[in-house]
């Protein structure tokens, strides 16, 4: 599982919670023995979309690696 998070503005309102333009990336390989996707990110994601961030999910064939081809999307993401 790989995340990376990109903070547009971000306050905390009165009430304590976070106002602002949170959005997150997150990758996971459909392989992964350390972290089970079905554990994860697939239970993770909806959470944060739930909670309303601005979510980019991003499953690859693989295992608990970040291929260089998500690394690019990741920063290009990152990056805008």
């Amino acid at each position: 599982m790989f995340v990376v998070v990109r903070l547009g503005w971000c306050t905390t309102s009165v009430n304590g919670g976070l106002q602002g333009q949170v959005a997150v990336f997150v990758s996971h390989g459909t392989r992964d023995e350390v972290l089970p996707i079905d554990r994860c990110s697939r239970r993770i994601v909806p959470q944060l979309e739930r909670a309303g961030y601005e979510v980019r999910y991003q499953e690859f064939e693989g295992s608990h690696t970040v291929p260089e081809r998500v690394a690019r999307e990741a920063l290009e993401w990152f990056t805008l």
